[in-house]
Formats: structure tokens, sequence, C-alpha cells
């Protein structure tokens, strides 16, 4: 490597260092702002993922470049968000969304079923390079961000696969293989292709179009991102004011199981993707532990269990008390969820902060026994840290109203 390549790595390296935490919260909004519109479209997606490039990977793709760009934004594949959905179909909706909400800089189509002759194989897929909206970037927690751009990988689950196949082979040309194996791909590809079309065919007649189709009922299921580098932990802003008491009782100790909730699970899920309060106090929840707010369906079954515990009749009975206990709950954040220099957790459910009402809703009945039943039964907490919560949560919570 010579001098001046050197001198431009160093340089992007040293930017790299310094935009870190920006790049991360960058592709953090990034996610969390695809994960709501999915939702509200009623898509359900298999996974969804955003990452960061990692300084080492950064560091080996400018010794194989002739001439490596000058500026750390002009990396490609410097943020990198991978969709994965069920069906071939949702790939042609979440496009528009796409399309719609974001500055498309650049489209990469990879799309078999249009340019493959009898001797090519490869696998479907849209690619795009995007940067937020103007809309956006003369907001003034978005101004951080100019400049940034993000690379969006879809597929459909087939498609995927066949990607990660061919990336295992070492991604082989025709030219590499000889005719048979050649056929054979190109017989795969085919073969692939069918699939996608049979199982839209299936969904539609298991699925009805009304469901397929309802916003707010979307379960999207979040892939784990690698580890990142994590920022110095920022404490939220909470008043001192005491919130009301609950303006109901909770049910008594019973070993029997709950009522089914009036909410639906429909409800629920929309309630805490649009709900003001729930995404306050989940942001809040997020920077205190450096981390990222990521939809999971498990999470929402999880919480209904507990709407039901709690016998809630209406989103607007818990809208009034997620308002009512915002400020005692995420005072007892850091003692329920742990101290967060020694907590590293890679995403935190949307909705996190609902769990913290209900563990405050408990602990206001003084009754150590609901205290316990609670917790055993509903918490998604651990077993050691669930007996930590069982024998403090109400000295926690008397604290948390001075």
């Amino acid at each position: 490597m010579d001098m001046s390549k050197r001198d431009i790595t160093t340089h992007i390296l040293e930017q790299y260092d310094k935009q870190l935490p920006y790049l991360t919260d960058f592709k953090n909004r990034e996610v969390e702002l695809l994960n709501s519109l999915i939702i509200k479209s009623g898509i359900t997606v298999h996974s969804l993922n955003g990452k960061v490039k990692k300084r080492e990977h950064l560091l080996d793709s400018f010794t194989s470049m002739e001439k490596p760009p000058q500026e750390l934004f002009k990396v490609d594949g410097l943020l990198t968000i991978h969709i994965i959905v069920y069906f071939e179909d949702d790939v042609k909706r979440i496009d528009e969304i796409i399309n719609s909400e974001f500055n498309i800089v650049h489209t990469h189509l990879i799309d078999q079923r249009s340019i493959m002759d009898p001797d090519r194989f490869g696998y479907a897929a849209r690619h795009y390079l995007t940067e937020p909206p103007e809309r956006r970037i003369k907001l003034a927690e978005y101004q951080q961000f100019i400049g940034m751009k993000t690379q969006v990988r879809l597929f459909s689950v087939i498609q995927n696969a066949w990607a990660e196949i061919l990336d295992h082979l070492g991604n082989p040309n025709k030219d590499s293989l000889p005719k048979d194996g050649r056929r054979a791909f190109a017989r795969m590809a085919g073969f692939l292709e069918l699939a996608d079309e049979q199982l839209n065919d299936i969904k539609t007649f298991i699925m009805p179009a009304t469901q397929q189709n309802s916003p707010g009922s979307a379960a999207v299921h979040v892939e784990r991102n690698e580890p990142e580098p994590r920022a110095k932990a920022r404490s939220p802003n909470i008043n001192s004011t005491e919130p009301y008491k609950a303006q109901y009782e909770v049910p008594a100790f019973s070993n029997q199981e709950p009522k089914k909730s009036q909410i639906t699970r429909e409800e629920l899920a929309n309630f805490i993707v649009t709900n003001p309060a729930i995404n306050f106090m989940d942001r809040q929840v997020k920077d205190i532990y450096s981390s990222s707010l990521q939809y999971q369906e498990l999470v929402v079954d999880r919480l209904l269990e507990s709407v039901s515990y709690f016998q809630f009749s209406s989103i607007a009975q818990l809208s009034e008390e997620v308002e009512r206990y915002q400020k005692v709950s995420l005072k007892m954040t850091t003692q329920i969820f742990g101290d967060p220099e020694q907590e590293n957790y890679e995403f935190l459910p949307v909705g996190i902060s609902i769990s913290l009402l209900f563990f405050a809703l408990i602990a206001s009945t003084g009754r150590q026994e609901q205290i316990a039943q609670y917790t055993h039964n509903y918490s998604f907490l651990n077993d050691e840290a669930n007996i930590e919560v069982e024998n403090n949560l109400s000295s926690w919570y008397r604290n948390a109203l001075g």
C-alpha cells in the first residue's frame, strides 16, 4: 500500500472513530422507522436488522481497492439494513414504502424473472441506497445525520436462502461451470421462482384478503443485531411529580387463569407502536441502555397476558394508566432492568415501557403475595432478576413516589 493510500485509510479510520456513535444512532432510527411503517402497512416480516460496518471490515475493504473513497460517508456498505419477508408479493409492497418514505439515491434490481436466460442463475432481490428525505433532514434531531446513506436490501425468504447458498458456494459464474452444471443452476433458479409464486397463491387460499392487508395486524420478528460499541448511558428526563393512584382494584390473588382481555392483540400492537407516551418512555429506556428498539411479536403476546391479568377493559383505560404512572415507572427502570454499565442489551422490544407500568401497578397494591404471583408468571426477566424484583419492588416503588 503506497503512502497516499495509507494516508487516505488513516483519515477514513479517524472519521469512523469520530462518527461511530452518530452512525449507530442513525442506523437505529432508520430501523425503527422502517419497523413502524411496515407494522402500520399490515405486512408480516420474517426479520429486519441493521448494522454498521465494523472497523476491521472497513479496513479490509480498503486493501482491495485501487482508488478508495476519501470520505467516510462514500464508503460502500457503511450502513446496511436487511429486510426479509415471507412472500414475494410483500417485496413489492415494501418497495412502495421505501420509495415513498426515503430519497432513493440508487436502486439495484436483481430480478431473474425478467432477465434470466437458460444459462443464467442467481437470485432475485432489491438493493437500495437511501437517504432521509428533505422533510426529515430539516428536523433538528436529523441535522447530525446529513450526508449519511443506508443500503437497504430486500428479499423474500426464498430469495434470501438462495443468496446465502450462492454466497457459501463462492458465487460461481456460468463460465466457471460445465454445461450440465449451468443447466442445474438454471433449473434450481426456476424452481425457486416457482416456489415464490406458489407460496403467494397458497397465502391467498389460507389468509383472507382482509387479514393480509389489515393495518396494525403485522407481526414483525426482528433478529438480534451484532453487538455495537456502546455509547455512554444517558439518564431519562424524569420530573418528580407524584403519579396518581390507580382507579381500579387489581384482581385478588387466584390460582385460576385470568379472563381473556377485552383488548385484542391487534389493538394492543397498534397501541404499542403509535401511542406517544409509550413511544416517549420506550426512547427513554433505550437511551439509558444505549440500545435500540425493535418490534417483536412474542413480546406483544406476553404483554397481552398482563393486560388480561390486570383486567383492562379498553385501550383508553390502558392509555390513562400509562400516563398516570409514566414518571414512577421510568424512575424504577434501572432497578428493574439492571445497571446500564453492566447490562448490554443488543436491543429492547418496542413496548418495553409497558412492562414497567405493570410492575408499578402490582407494586401499588402493597400485597407481597400478589407481587410474587405476578413476578413469577408474567415477568420478562430471568429467575435471578425476578427474585430481586420480588424482594425489593415495594421499596423501589415507595422511593419512586418520593
